[in-house]
């Protein structure tokens, strides 16, 4: 915490130059079919990162809006 790093510039940026990404990790129940959940990430730009004995965990990450609609 003390080794703070030197501010050489500071720039104000636009809201309509800057890209805005949230990223979210969900865990589904195995009971779901592999295929749907990969299916569905994918089409909110994620992927199946990791799977258990019983959940699968899917990551996600996309624009704000979009990340609380697949939420």
């Amino acid at each position: 915490l003390h080794k703070l790093i030197p501010v050489l510039k500071v720039t104000k940026h636009y809201t309509n130059t800057v890209v805005e990404k949230e990223m979210a990790l969900v865990k589904f129940s195995i009971n779901e079919p592999i295929a749907e959940i990969d299916a569905l990430c994918r089409a909110y730009n994620g992927s199946i990162v990791n799977s258990g004995e019983n959940v699968i965990i899917a990551m996600v990450a996309d624009e704000p809006n979009r990340v609380q609609n697949f939420l």
